[in-house]
């Protein structure tokens, strides 16, 4: 028998599952991380060099072509952009989620004193950040 069956962590069922599901999201959007940021990347890449040919045109309507290409392309870089931003807003809230709860359970289990020390006293565990 071990440890954690005579020790009673006091914890509702719904925030365990909730636990697993949100660690499971939080896999799913950093699994597809890399092609997102890849994506915004690309794109800004594409718009600074835009900037720099409409900024270098002297001919006025040459120049306020680019400008509209650029506005467009900054329009599709926004769309993805803030589409990110939101995926990262909710992953992070997770986060902070699984956080406490674990912060929770070790401040009501006999843990490690540095453990428990790390976990209400780091930047990244008090959401200092």
């Amino acid at each position: 028998m071990g440890i954690f069956n005579t020790l009673q962590k006091k914890r509702k069922l719904e925030d365990s599952e909730d636990f697993e599901k949100d660690l499971f999201s939080i896999m799913e959007f950093l699994a597809t991380l890399g092609k997102d940021v890849k994506e915004i990347y690309d794109l800004s890449f594409k718009i600074k060099k835009l900037r720099s040919k409409e900024r270098a045109e002297v001919e006025d309507k040459k120049q306020l072509k680019l400008l509209e290409k650029e506005i467009k392309e900054w329009d599709e870089f926004l769309e993805k952009f803030v589409m990110f931003d939101r995926d990262v807003a909710v992953a992070s809230q997770r986060v902070k989620k699984i956080s406490s709860i674990l912060a929770e359970e070790a401040d009501k289990m006999p843990i490690n004193p540095q453990l428990k020390l790390m976990v209400k006293k780091k930047d990244e565990w008090v959401f200092n950040w």
